[in-house]
């Protein structure tokens, strides 16, 4: 496992989007019962950790020594060196009985939550940064071509004028609404094809998809081509090598099953997110939910308690 990367400089290298109600979680409650004060700093200094991780989608490769890279980072000057076993035993609880990390298929250790949380402040780092695009080409254009002085005539008429630009003003800042319309942008191509013939245009040139057998599914086809044409019309059209990616994690969030990775496909079209997320409300069918730390939460708190 490499070194942790340097942080940027500046609010975009060192923010990300907190809680600060943690202490009424149902799972951090259960991390605190074991761990106390010093696992919930471990907790949050790993998410520091893949916060810096832009390039790998806030992920953390598990490779060989990855464990011993953690005890060492977590390890301070207040602190005696933690041990590699212990390191072990807290990320494990942190995945399995805490339900706070999660592995995905490449091995990266990952937090669904802090990629929401992501995903909301790079769409609004996107949208200011369209926005001061667009404001720089407008004062560019009216350098370029400079306004004549306004005629007598204009000048009369300067009262019509102004309440037209008010209009349009108002217009302007009208807010947006969502796209309704996902239209099947390869309809034409498809609509009289057979499964086979349909998933050969649709995944063209994606050899890894064509190799799945799901990808035959018509149900699939429709949902994937809803999610490729929202893209298309945000200008943001996905590539061969990151539609296969894409495939994979559409499965990998919805748990294998169709249900669940159609889903995934209308949650980041709904939400006008670029890449595929764990399902924010997804629930086991063998789990009820609960609130605070009633329940299942109970439970186990009591037996790491001992009562």
């Amino acid at each position: 496992m490499s070194k942790s990367k340097k942080p940027e400089k500046g609010a975009r290298g060192a923010f990300f989007s907190h809680d600060a109600h943690t202490d009424a979680d149902g799972k951090m409650k259960m991390l605190y019962f074991r761990y106390g004060m010093r696992g919930k700093g471990w907790f949050f200094t790993i998410l520091e950790a893949m916060r810096r991780e832009e390039e790998d989608n806030y992920s953390l490769k598990m490779g060989a020594g990855f464990y011993d890279w953690l005890a060492e980072m977590l390890s301070t000057s207040c602190e005696p060196k933690i041990a590699v076993d212990e390191m072990k035993e807290f990320v494990t609880h942190c995945i399995g009985l805490f339900e706070l990390f999660q592995i995905d298929q490449e091995g990266r250790l990952y937090s669904a939550s802090l990629l929401r949380r992501m995903q909301i402040m790079e769409n609004a780092r996107d949208n200011k940064r369209a926005a001061g695009n667009a404001s720089a080409a407008k004062r560019a254009e009216a350098e370029e071509n400079p306004k004549a002085p306004a005629t007598g005539a204009q000048q009369e008429g300067s009262t019509d004028v102004t309440e037209s630009n008010k209009y349009k003003r108002k217009q302007i800042h009208k807010p947006k609404q969502k796209l309704k319309d996902y239209s099947l942008f390869q309809k034409e191509d498809i609509e009289n094809l057979s499964a086979e013939e349909a998933a050969a245009v649709i995944f063209a040139g994606c050899e890894e998809i064509l190799k799945d057998a799901r990808a035959l599914d018509l149900e699939i086809q429709s949902a994937w081509l809803k999610f490729m044409s929202s893209r298309k019309l945000k200008r943001k059209p996905v590539s061969e090598g990151a539609a296969e990616s894409l495939w994979q994690k559409m499965w990998t969030y919805g748990h294998q099953r169709k249900d669940l990775a159609m889903k995934v496909l209308q949650e980041s079209i709904d939400n006008s997110w670029q890449g595929l997320f764990p399902l924010k409300h997804f629930v086991e069918s063998n789990q009820s939910q609960q609130k605070g730390i009633g329940g299942k939460y109970a439970s186990v708190a009591n037996a790491i308690s001992g009562s």
